[in-house]
């Protein structure tokens, strides 16, 4: 069983994280649901960890 935390704001269908859009209206997810906004900011908070390594 998935734990579906986001849902759609256009039909109140719950999302799966990482969706680009809703299983029942295909309307784009919020961009914290998407799987290349959580990759860009992990990317980021690395970034800012060794810059303050270094």
């Amino acid at each position: 069983m998935s734990v579906r935390v986001f849902r759609c704001p256009d039909c109140d269908h719950r999302l799966r994280f990482g969706a680009d859009e809703c299983g029942a209206c295909f309307c784009p997810t919020p961009a914290l649901n998407r799987g290349s906004a959580v990759f860009a900011g992990l990317c980021g908070v690395m970034l800012v960890m060794a810059v303050s390594l270094a």
